[in-house]
């Protein structure tokens, strides 16, 4: 789910391939995509983000590639593909764009979080799969706060990680389990105005609030 600057709500409708907008007020009022594998098509889209010029940006996951819409689903191009490679991807599970308007990729099954510019050029990567603190399991959910900090849901590891904007290793927090401020499948997470960072523990089926430096709230 991502918010447009003029306040509509997009949400990436993943078992219909397809993108729907709202009113800030859930009035329906578009929607985009098609299942398929050519331009501008979807396959199980998951995360998606809208830049503060109102550029989309769609986590088409099983077509291993981002896609560029505008607001009202014109499709501007996309980049990557399926492998291993800096500017390929392996199932990308979400997307996030900073201040200065770069793209962040969780890009899953590769274990790592990828950058590029706002047309598509890598420009750097960091984590591999692991369990130490600066690798990854599986990350899916990523988010770019305003002050400059990425959080990234690392599921199976089963702990949310930060890092600075340049890929340096900050700090994390959750072990396994059900107790307060323990995740089962942390599936992604958003920061407020505040920078309280609120997590949706999926196994446990919930939401965690934590302070910017990962304290339980």
């Amino acid at each position: 789910i991502a918010v447009a600057p003029d306040g509509n709500v997009y949400v990436a409708d993943s078992g219909n391939h397809r993108i729907q907008y709202f009113s800030p007020l859930g009035k329906y009022l578009g929607q985009f995509g098609e299942y398929g594998t050519k331009k501008g098509q979807l396959n199980f889209p998951r995360g998606i983000a809208i830049s503060q010029s109102g550029t989309v940006y769609v986590a088409n996951s099983l077509n291993h590639r981002i896609e560029i819409f505008t607001l009202d689903g014109t499709n501007l191009g996309a980049f990557g593909s399926e492998g291993s490679l800096p500017d390929q991807f392996e199932f990308p599970e979400d997307v996030s764009v900073s201040n200065a308007g770069n793209i962040f990729v969780s890009d899953s099954s590769n274990h790592a979080i990828k950058v590029f510019s706002s047309a598509g050029s890598f420009l750097n990567q960091f984590g591999t799969q692991g369990s130490s603190t600066t690798q990854f399991n599986f990350p899916k959910g990523i988010t770019v706060s305003p002050s400059g900090f990425v959080y990234i849901a690392d599921t199976g590891n089963y702990r949310f990680s930060k890092y600075s904007i340049a890929g340096t290793y900050q700090t994390a927090f959750g072990v396994q389990g059900v107790a307060n401020g323990e995740f089962d499948s942390a599936q992604d997470g958003a920061v407020a105005v505040n920078g309280n960072v609120y997590v949706a523990d999926g196994g446990n089926k919930r939401i965690q609030i934590f302070s910017a430096g990962g304290a339980f709230v």
